[in-house]
């Protein structure tokens, strides 16, 4: 007998109609005709619900019908190799995620400014200073600058460094002043050119008429 022929047999010893059983396990009455004229077989997960429901043991069901063994073991290898490569997708998703979080979220909370629509104005001050009033988000606020060499000799290279503040009292202003060890060319210096991360200028202040 095939298992279909054994499920027919055991639905009928239950007093079950195949919509009854079609009910029970939650699928459509032709399945259930199906298995049972041989047309196709159902999966190992549903001969377990088969055998529980109809008080019929696995080994009675599979007994004799080699297809339907073959089936189960090719569908069980096809499932292996299924959960393999879903454990590798879930491996690589986890680490381009730890990647992600490494790399791209400390330069998204501290990074520098980066375009001349984030600068509001800027005043040179005496004593060598200049203030520079940024056109921050609520969210950003300034927490340093770093000034250093120009490729060009006559110019000073200038970042401002912001960071993630959700404080919303953000600091918008700040003071730069050259260092004394640039203090004794500075007559000499003509503008400062303000960089974004990429030390690419986006902005030049001149620092004399």
């Amino acid at each position: 007998m095939t298992i279909g022929e054994r499920i027919k047999e055991a639905r009928k010893e239950k007093g079950m109609t195949q919509q009854e059983l079609a009910q029970q396990l939650n699928i459509s009455r032709s399945a259930i005709s199906n298995w049972e004229i041989g047309r196709n077989y159902p999966d190992i997960q549903m001969i377990v619900s088969i055998s529980n429901l109809l008080d019929v043991s696995l080994d009675q069901l599979l007994k004799g019908d080699e297809a339907v063994v073959k089936k189960i073991a090719d569908d069980t290898h096809v499932r292996k190799k299924q959960s393999f490569k879903i454990k590798i997708l879930y491996t690589v998703v986890a680490l381009l995620l730890v990647i992600t979080l490494s790399f791209g979220v400390p330069r998204f909370i501290n990074t520098v400014l980066s375009r001349e629509s984030q600068i509001k104005s800027v005043e040179l001050l005496e004593g060598n200073k200049i203030k520079i009033e940024t056109n921050l988000p609520p969210y950003r606020t300034i927490s340093g600058y770093m000034l250093s060499s120009a490729q060009d000799p006559w110019e000073l290279d200038l970042a401002i460094s912001i960071h993630l503040d959700f404080s919303m009292i953000n600091e918008e202003t700040v003071i730069v002043e050259i260092n004394d060890d640039m203090r004794k060319h500075v007559e000499n210096i003509v503008g400062i050119n303000l960089v974004n991360s990429r030390n690419k200028i986006f902005k030049t202040i001149p620092l004399h008429e």
